[in-house]
């Protein structure tokens, strides 16, 4: 069993030996700092080979490393990835982008993994096992007895064929105990492994780990990312902890307990089938899922800014799940060469050319009518949720995008005001979770069910009735 583990939330500071594996007899003490936001390595010397001349900030001579190993004073194993110098005095600080615990590792080209576990937030709630049975004998002060029974859940799993790799959920106890203090506490901990057919190197991995994160995000309704990560090289018996820089650490309570949309339990039977779906979808459909994760996870977007990405997530779901085209491309062929062909031979080249290129596109879908139709195709009761009229709403929607994205008066005169377009952003982010739902193949009424019996998303959607749809009449 480990001493320490090194999860992404936690900060800690070892100090020791460094060195870069090629010069292992070339040793210098130093101190690694890790936080969330920062990995940062102060030595005393340097592993640069500067002149006296170039140690400037930001040099040009230095150089990217793509190892620093370190031995902290109690024999610890650490490997700073792809590191280089950002000062360079009596000592040097290196920022590195990545930090692997308990192991020294190849660099990033060499590194290949055979699987890789990771725990992540919420995810014990999510999959909500009874692990502990409590029997008591006896009430107060006959209390005679406590007898706690835990019962090793087994491992879920699933195969992924998208990326060729088996997907599972286990979960496993920890107990600790102090005899002398009388107190026993036993922790039981779920956490995914990734096992792909063939090694796959890191980055591979950590996209895998973000995907499935956000799957958790979408269904739960809360923000899930991964807290801890640990890497099997492939002859590997025991595990290294992965660390790297994050934007910030999280500030939820741990002790308050999330009301999910959905648990593993409303999903089980086709959880393998969504898995599948999740890791296989085309590369518009995932800018969807991107830009949808960007708005409902970062709290400190603007209105504007918040609004601007899913009104943009909305249009790419739309090239993703639906026709685009007013009528057939071979069709449209022929009407492409009439139109070209009737531009008037006074247009210069340069306006010619934009014209064209304008025409080259009228095939396509406005964003008013993808809004509409999007909404449109989903059932009465799920239309209900996102707006009272699909054609104002819609309407409003691309008034407002099309401001904020060309800023003139004409349309600023037609965009919803701030507070109309903070809640237009939460009627697109209710249209986005069913749009995505139900491409999951989550059946529709079921998503209706769930959406409104949820507190926080049943007060916004109750709220969100109040507020105009767009700026004439709605």
């Amino acid at each position: 069993m480990r001493k320490t583990e090194f999860m992404l939330d936690d900060k800690f500071e070892v100090a020791g030996e460094w060195w870069l594996p090629e010069t292992q007899t070339e040793r210098l003490y130093g101190t690694l700092r890790y936080s969330p936001s920062e990995i940062e390595l102060e030595v005393s010397g340097t592993f640069e080979d500067v002149p006296l001349s170039d140690q400037l900030l930001g040099s040009s001579k230095f150089k990217d490393h793509a190892c620093i190993y370190g031995l902290t004073h109690d024999r610890q194993k650490f490997t700073l990835l792809r590191a280089h110098a950002i000062s360079l005095s009596t000592t040097t600080k290196y920022s590195a982008f990545h930090v692997v615990a308990d192991k020294h590792v190849p660099g990033l080209g060499d590194l290949n993994l055979r699987e890789v576990s990771f725990y992540c937030r919420h995810l014990d709630v999510f999959i909500a096992r009874g692990l502990f049975a409590v029997n008591t004998e006896g009430q107060k002060e006959d209390f005679k007895s406590l007898t706690v029974q835990y019962v090793q859940p087994p491992k879920i799993e699933w195969r992924i064929e998208e990326i060729g790799s088996l997907l599972a959920i286990q979960t496993l106890l920890n107990c600790s105990s102090s005899p002398y203090e009388q107190w026993h506490k036993l922790h039981a901990r779920s956490f995914v492994t990734i096992t792909p057919d063939s090694p796959q190197n890191l980055d591979w991995f950590i996209r895998q780990i973000w995907r499935f994160s956000y799957l958790l995000t979408l269904v739960t309704d809360e923000v899930v990312s991964p807290t801890g990560v640990e890497l099997f090289l492939v002859d590997d018996k025991y595990p290294g902890w992965h660390l790297y820089k994050s934007a910030k650490g999280m500030n939820d309570d741990e002790h308050v307990t999330p009301v999910f949309l959905f648990h593993l339990g409303h999903l089980l039977d086709n959880f393998g089938r969504m898995l599948n779906t999740w890791y296989s979808v085309s590369e518009t459909m995932l800018d969807a899922i991107h830009l949808t994760m960007d708005a409902q996870r970062n709290p400190e977007h603007s209105i504007q800014g918040r609004f601007l990405l899913l009104a943009h997530a909305v249009e790419v779901v739309s090239r993703a799940t639906t026709s685009s085209e007013y009528m057939s491309p071979a069709d449209y062929e022929a009407v492409k060469t009439a139109m070209k062909s009737a531009i008037p031979v006074i247009v210069e080249k340069a306006h010619r050319d934009s014209l064209k290129k304008k025409i080259d596109y009228g095939n396509e879908y406005s964003f008013h009518k993808r809004v509409k139709m999007l909404i449109q195709s989903l059932s009465p009761a799920a239309q209900e949720i996102v707006c009272r009229d699909p054609t104002a709403f819609s309407r409003g929607i691309s008034d407002t995008r099309n401001y904020y994205t060309h800023f003139t008066d004409e349309l600023r005169a037609k965009s919803l005001s701030p507070v109309a377009m903070y809640w237009a952003s939460e009627k697109l982010s209710f249209l986005m979770r069913i749009v995505m739902f139900r491409y999951l193949g989550i059946d529709e009424e079921v998503i209706v069910k769930r959406m409104k019996g949820h507190h926080r998303l049943l007060q916004r959607i109750f709220s969100s009735k109040e507020h105009p749809e767009c700026k004439t009449g709605g």
